[in-house]
């Protein structure tokens, strides 16, 4: 008996087989068993004790056609007869592969401490199911990036999974600087106005918000500068103990985390007096245990089939979470 694939052996490109002496009166010691791909000119052998009863042959893959043949060992060491050659297409009765998903019908959107993944599934009928995973590497671990179990899909429908803590909300009002309404300016040279806070140099100065804060938890932090030619801005948590982020000095989009403690009551962009550039986009949300890693992530999409073999990877597709 040879069986093959998944449908069988439950391993994609396994074939098993089991095999007994024939009748006769010569005890046999060992059975050999010889494979080779179609067509080729030499044959693999294995050689196991008859008491085995069969073995695997692990060195093909889905869809290769194979040749095996066989033959006993007598205990004197003289072999008998080959078998007749046994042709066969190694998973032949696997349920055929899917083929990759469609990008363009995969949208991966970054949240406050999460993300949200969703595709929509085309007309092929061999997708069953679909594995999505993650990384902060844009090589892909399959044994470790893995997110969760395959998610049952259906042809012609759509799905969403949502990956990590999607529930944060934005605890800044006007972060965007569309008013100076929500903000405290202090000392000197800033203004709101287009949908930025610019510091001109000269003096030290500060813009404030208040905001609720637990004494303990981490706070996570984004601000987008720009225009900035010289000095530095830092995000600060103030009232009682002065909580101080890390100082930014580029454009761009800068991120960071601080604890806060007993005392504080609000947040504060610090710039000295050297600063000159704008900041906007300002994020402060509470950081949960289910949040993913602030940085860059990298998700990718593989169909399954019916007997879970995997089709061609959809990615990576890259997000950064705040």
């Amino acid at each position: 008996s040879v069986r093959s694939g998944m449908a069988w052996t439950d391993t994609a490109g396994m074939v098993d087989y089991l095999v007994e002496p024939g009748p006769g009166a010569v005890q046999v010691s060992v059975i050999q068993i010889e494979h080779r791909l179609s067509g080729a000119a030499t044959w693999t052998a294995v050689s196991i004790p008859v008491a085995n009863g069969g073995g695997r042959i692990a060195t093909y893959t889905t869809g290769q056609s194979i040749e095996l043949r066989a033959r006993s060992v007598s205990i004197s060491g003289v072999a008998g007869p080959y078998t007749a050659i046994l042709p066969m297409t190694v998973g032949a009765d696997d349920a055929p592969i899917p083929a990759a998903l469609d990008a363009d019908a995969i949208t991966v959107t970054p949240l406050l401490g999460g993300v949200l993944v969703q595709a929509a599934i085309g007309s092929d009928p061999n997708i069953s199911a679909v594995q999505v995973f993650r990384s902060m590497t844009a090589s892909l671990n399959r044994a470790t990036d893995a997110v969760g179990l395959p998610l049952d899909v259906v042809a012609q429908q759509s799905f969403s999974v949502a990956l990590g803590d999607t529930t944060r909300q934005n605890l800044i009002a006007g972060g965007t600087m569309d008013t100076p309404a929500s903000w405290t300016l202090g000392g000197a040279g800033w203004t709101i106005t287009a949908s930025k806070a610019t510091h001109a140099s000269g003096a030290v100065g500060t813009v404030t918000q208040a905001v609720s804060l637990a004494a303990g938890k981490y706070y996570r932090l984004a601000i987008t500068v720009s225009g900035r030619t010289a000095g530095q801005i830092q995000p600060r948590l103030i009232g009682g103990t002065t909580r101080s982020g890390v100082a930014v000095l580029a454009n761009g989009t800068a991120l960071d985390r601080i604890q806060a403690v007993t005392g504080n009551t609000s947040f504060q962009l610090y710039a000295d007096a050297a600063f000159a550039g704008s900041a906007d986009n300002v994020v402060v949300y509470q950081e949960t245990s289910a949040c993913l890693a602030q940085g860059t992530h990298y998700i990718w999409l593989e169909p399954r089939n019916a007997d879970d073999l995997p089709g061609p990877l959809t990615g990576p597709i890259t997000v950064i979470i705040t």
